[in-house]
Order: C-alpha cells, then structure tokens, then sequence
C-alpha cells in the first residue's frame, strides 16, 4: 500500500507516461501509408489550426529546437506540403505557411488516424470502456493545455485566448426560433443549423464561438427557466452535443452566455416562493424589495426578471453546478450576463469552485460602465467587456474627432496592464455598426481598430457582411439585430462579401502577429480628424494611418517601412517617413 504521496505520485505519473508512450507508437504505426512523419503531421496541424506564422513562432508552438525545425521545414517545403515567403512586415523574417497540397496530406493523415481508432472503439471496447473516454479525453486535454499564459501582468489567461477571435450568435434568432416558447410545441431540432455555419466561420478565421442563451427560457433566453436544460425552441442535449463535437473538428470552441443575475418568472425555484411564501427556503433564492408588498427585486425594472440572492450559498452552489455541469459537457469557457449587476464577490467565491475542475476555462463579464480593472481583481474573471472602447471607436468616427480615440487607447492601456479586454463593434445588445456609423467608408477603420488593437477581439455574426439593424428602446426592438439567417452562406446577399473578405485579411494580419493580444498603443500624430498610432508587443510592431477628411492627408509615420494594408502610399526621408491617404483612407505599416 502507498501511503506517501510523492511515491504515488510518482508512480501514477510513470504510469501515464508509459501509457501516452504506447498510445503514441501505436498511433504512429496507423498512418497512412507514404505520409508525413509524426513530426510532420504536428507542425501541418499547427499551421492549419494558427495560421501562416514565422519560423521561430512555429518552433515555439511546437516545442523544438531551431535545428529540429529547420531539418522539418525543408523536407515539407520540397515535398510541396508547405511554402516560405519573405515577411512583409520585416524582409528578414521568413513566414511559413500550409499549401493546397500540404491541406490534403493532414485531411489523409487524420482520416487514417480516425479509422483506426473507430475500428478500435467499436470492436475492442465494451460498453463501460466507452463510457470513460469522455472523461479521459477531458483529463489528457486538461494536462495537454495545462500551460497558463502568465505574461499579462497581474492576472493569468488560459493560454489558447491568446490566439483567439469569436464569432458570436444569438442563437434564437439566427436559427429563426419563434420569439415565444409555446410549452406545447415540443422539441424543435434548430441548433442543427448552426452546425451548417461552422466551416463559414473557420473561413472567416475565428477560433471560437460565442452563443448568448440557449437553455430553456419564456421569451429572449435572458429569464431562464432552467439552466440544464436546452431551450425546445433550440434543440435538446442531444443537439448541443452534436454541436460540440461538430465545432471541436473544426479545432473551434464553445462558450454559452450565463445569465446568473436574474431568472425567469416560471423558474421552479421563484414559483415555489411564490406558492409557499416569504418564510420558505426557495424564497431565499430572491432578494425582496418590500417583504410586506409581496414585491421582489427586478433587474433593471424588467418584471419578468426576478434578481437572485446572491448572499444566500444554495445560490452559489447552484451557479457552480450549472458552470461545471456543460464545462464537463466540452465547452470552454462563459460570458456572464449583467455580471455588472452581481456583486463581485459572489463570483470570487464561485469561480474558484468552477476552476477546481477546469482550469483552462475562459470566464468573462458583461460590465459596462464603473471600474473595470476592480471588478477584474475582485471578482476573478479572466476579463469584461470592452464598452469604452466601442463607444470611442465610433463616436470618433462619426464626431471627427480623434482625441476621444487618444484618451480612451491611454485607458486601453492601462486595463492591459491588468488583464485582456474582449473587444468589439458590434453585439446581440446594441445597434450594429453599419448603421451606427454615419459614414460607412469608416467602417474599416473601425475594424482595423478591432483587430489590430490590444484585446481579445469578437465579432457580431452578420457585422462580417455588413448587415445593418439599429437597435430600439421598445418591446421587441432588439429584433432588428437579432434576425434570422438563411439556411446556408450561399444565401447571403452577395453585397456583403467584401466586408467579409476585410475581415478574413485582418484575422489574418492579426494571427500572423500573434502577440498583439496585449499590444500597448503609442500615439505618432494626432489631429481632430486624422491619427496615427503605433502597436506594439513582444516585437510586433504595427503602425496605423487614418484620415477622416474628404482631402488628402500626408501623415508622419515615424519608422515605418511598408505598406501591408490600405490604400496609402509610404514615402522615406531618412530615418522617418510619411504617408500619403486619400479622403476616408486608412493603412496599415510595417515597423
């Protein structure tokens, strides 16, 4: 019997190892015939999952020596598989990226592996052996992603956010579902639809998905009825897991909206209280505004929900079951709704709780106004919404007036000293930007912002084609930005496709400068209706021009030392340089 626990430790790692090993040999033994090494098939993988990267980015991802890559790279680009190209942003720098070729090998190379180990499952596992490998997946996976990114100073990140940009849906409009949960109705298998969109978005070139409610709610998801339950106007769980497993062949993660705050009028819980009373248990889910009354808090005024009591621990516990509950069901991550509202030390003494289980999970709050580097530190969410910023952006643009910009990047920097801000321009909550703006020429200055910026950027499902929508202070009036999608992309407008195309080239941008995660802004030039400012972070460096004006403007960029987006044109004088912008221009340099 072992009774010291370094001894069983140390066994049980030994243990794994060894299993891993065998694994390994044995995987590697079912390649295709004539493939690609192990090795090989590792570094095609990462670059179709990041993207073109440079020779030292790619080593670092795959842990390996400069030698080792060197000797790898060279047999694949003479095999066709891979090809190098001299970096724009510095002539020194080699980029390494996947060819048509080296697609096909990897899509081989999987599908070799995923027969053989569909083979395996089903003639040499019973019933109970297939029941573990849920869990087991979930255990290699935790220790495969174990690594946390501490380079953010003052708060840890899960390291696969640093390489992440969502793609968010609201999914009862997207899919069409009536605005009204009809009890009678039963089940209707609509999540089955967003599946149908998922190779849409990896073309687009985001990493994960964002899905604002899809558990069982009375109207818009936001007054919950229950929280383990997936909303029949969606689907069942059934649905949800066939979403997952769809997104995770995608190399895409999930993260679900959590409305935690306030519930529905027909939650069990409140219609207990409302049954047995003010003295019962289940009252004391519910903070009371006048107990004589008969009166419970709302959230923000809303009737129909009915704020929770934070101060009671069923609550918490309850909150920590349903987070862990679809974490353990393979999503990765939550966005808390009105975390603003939710005292942040209920979420202190939860999350704790959620990432004694999952670790690498992203958590992060929808906080509007208010301190956001203490709601960070006092509540333990990875990060909150960016509002500031997205007010900033269009704002100037719409005011011509660049120092709003200046003041709100100086506050950008400083909550990235702390943590990653989620950045946007457009939401499920507020009118889209296309029509938020009053000269659309100015929406890609608005996107370049998004992307190029310090911060975790998501971008609202249609906001990539341009649709238009404003939101109304009404009932009903967030349903111009909240609409229906056709079944498939191929039903899309076809005016919407360069907006798309933008977006894809500045993902792109963005992936081949993977650090600019935490990116810290510098201010060039600064004038009311044109700026230039610097990114910078971990030697990626990035310069951006922009001019608001119908004339041309020539602007100083410093030592930028060429054009990689845009339409300007960079003139050198020595160590410095400018650049000449047509009316409304933008562009995007090399430093």
């Amino acid at each position: 019997m072992r009774t010291n626990m370094t001894e069983y430790a140390r066994d049980d790692v030994a243990a794994l190892i060894r299993a891993v090993l065998a694994f390994g040999r044995r995987l590697r033994s079912e390649r295709a015939s004539g493939g690609v090494t192990s090795s090989a098939a590792s570094m095609l993988n990462t670059l179709h999952m990041l993207g073109p990267m440079s020779a030292r980015q790619l080593a670092s991802e795959e842990r390996l020596q400069p030698q080792s890559l060197t000797r790898i790279v060279k047999r694949l680009e003479e095999d066709g598989l891979i090809r190098r190209t001299r970096s724009e942003e510095d002539n020194r720098e080699l980029i390494i990226a996947l060819t048509e070729l080296g697609t096909r090998e990897l899509d081989a190379d999987l599908l070799a592996h995923q027969q053989w180990l569909e083979r395996v499952v089903r003639d040499a596992l019973n019933t109970s052996d297939r029941a573990l490998l849920d869990d087991v997946v979930r255990v290699l996976l935790k220790i495969a992603f174990h690594e946390i990114d501490k380079t953010a100073q003052g708060k840890d990140m899960p390291s696969w956010v640093q390489y992440a940009v969502f793609w968010q849906i609201y999914p009862l409009g997207f899919v069409g579902a009536p605005t009204m949960m009809d009890p009678s109705a039963g089940v209707i298998h609509r999540l089955d639809r967003i599946i149908d969109w998922l190779d849409y978005a990896v073309d687009l070139g985001v990493s994960a998905i964002l899905l604002n409610p899809i558990f069982a709610s009375a109207t818009h998801g936001y007054d919950t009825i229950d929280h383990f339950r997936i909303d029949p106007r969606l689907g069942d769980e059934t649905d949800f897991d066939r979403l997952i497993a769809a997104a995770n062949q995608r190399g895409l993660r999930i993260v679900l909206d959590g409305v935690f705050n306030h519930v529905g009028r027909d939650f069990p819980r409140f219609v207990e209280a409302e049954t047995k009373g003010r003295g019962s248990d289940a009252a004391q889910w519910f903070r009371p505004v006048d107990a004589a009354a008969g009166r419970w808090a709302t959230f923000e005024g809303h009737e129909g929900l009915i704020t929770l009591n934070h101060d009671n621990p069923a609550v918490a516990e309850y909150v920590a079951d349903v987070m862990t509950h679809w974490l353990d069901r393979g999503i990765s991550g939550w966005r808390l709704d009105a975390a603003y509202a939710t005292p942040p030390s209920f979420w202190a003494h939860v999350l704790p709780q959620v990432r004694q289980s999952h670790p690498d999970a992203y958590i992060f709050g929808e906080v509007i106004h208010g301190d956001y580097t203490g709601f960070v530190q006092e509540s333990g969410v990875d990060a909150v919404t960016q509002y500031e910023l997205w007010k900033a952006i269009w704002s100037t643009m719409n005011d011509g007036n660049f120092f709003e910009l200046a003041w709100a990047l100086d506050r950008h920097n400083g909550f990235l000293e702390h943590f990653v801000p989620l950045t946007f321009v457009g939401n499920h909550d507020v009118t889209r930007i296309a029509s938020r703006l009053d000269d659309i020429r100015h929406l890609p200055h608005a996107l370049v912002l998004l992307f190029l910026l310090g911060g975790t950027p998501s971008v609202y499902s249609g906001d990539e084609q341009g649709f238009r929508g404003i939101k109304e202070d009404r009932a009903g009036g967030d349903d111009a930005v909240r609409p229906a999608f056709p079944d498939s992309p191929d039903a899309l407008p076809p005016d919407g496709w360069t907006v798309y195309r933008l977006h894809q080239d500045l993902i792109g941008l963005r992936r081949r400068n993977p650090r600019m995660v935490r990116a810290r802004t510098e201010t060039v030039h600064l004038e009311n209706r044109q700026m230039v400012i610097k990114v910078s972070a971990d030697g990626n460096r990035l310069v951006i021009a922009f001019n608001l004006d119908d004339d041309h403007a020539r602007l100083p960029v410093g030592d930028a030392n060429g054009v990689l987006m845009g339409s300007g044109v960079l003139a050198r004088n020595g160590s410095s340089a400018t650049v000449d912008l047509e009316g409304h221009g933008w562009a995007v340099l090399s430093a």
